[in-house]
């Protein structure tokens, strides 16, 4: 569907989650479950009507949308909460932390493998993420590195090498 910034948007039908309806979550960070932020347009939403929450999302009858949200509002919500979010218990949140480059040095050491293939793809410490326990890591620290190898050997491009002190990082 194609929305219009302003314009209110109605649903037919019984509202009901992963099925009929408009899908928005409170949090940001919850939005990675069921898209990745780090490739989404994210705007300020207002539901109206028939609501209904589950896991983590809600479902509206109705949603107009108010404004999207620059690039450092985004950027800017992570580095301000990426200290409780390294301390969260859903996988899904620190791999949203990851997504956006916070919190590496840590989460390169997550328990959960979709995070760490979330920091792989950050093209961080991809020393460790190649000898990693699970494919997933590997396969993506070496699409990582291959990436990096192809324009490191291109003469047109100038490869800047990514700071492994991860300034992004908590101090």
């Amino acid at each position: 569907m194609q929305f219009e910034l302003g314009k209110e948007y109605t649903v037919t039908g019984k509202v009901l989650i992963c099925k009929n309806g408009f899908h928005f979550c409170k949090n940001m960070e919850y939005l990675n479950c069921g898209y990745r932020i780090r490739n989404s347009r994210i705007f300020e939403v207002e539901a109206h009507g028939d609501i209904r929450f589950g896991r983590k999302i809600y479902v509206a009858e109705s949603m107009r949308l108010v404004r999207e949200l620059t690039e450092k509002e985004i950027s800017d919500y992570f580095e301000q909460n990426q200290q409780w979010m390294l301390k969260s218990t859903d996988w899904e949140i620190r791999r949203a932390l990851a997504d956006q480059g916070y919190g590496l040095d840590i989460l390169v050491y997550d328990d959960d493998f979709r995070v760490r293939t979330a920091v792989a793809r950050q093209g961080y410490r991809l020393d460790i993420l190649l000898h990693d326990v699970g494919w997933e890591v590997r396969q993506a620290a070496e699409e990582q590195k291959r990436r990096m190898d192809m324009l490191s050997h291109n003469k047109y491009f100038d490869l800047k090498v990514p700071n492994t002190d991860n300034s992004k990082s908590i101090v």
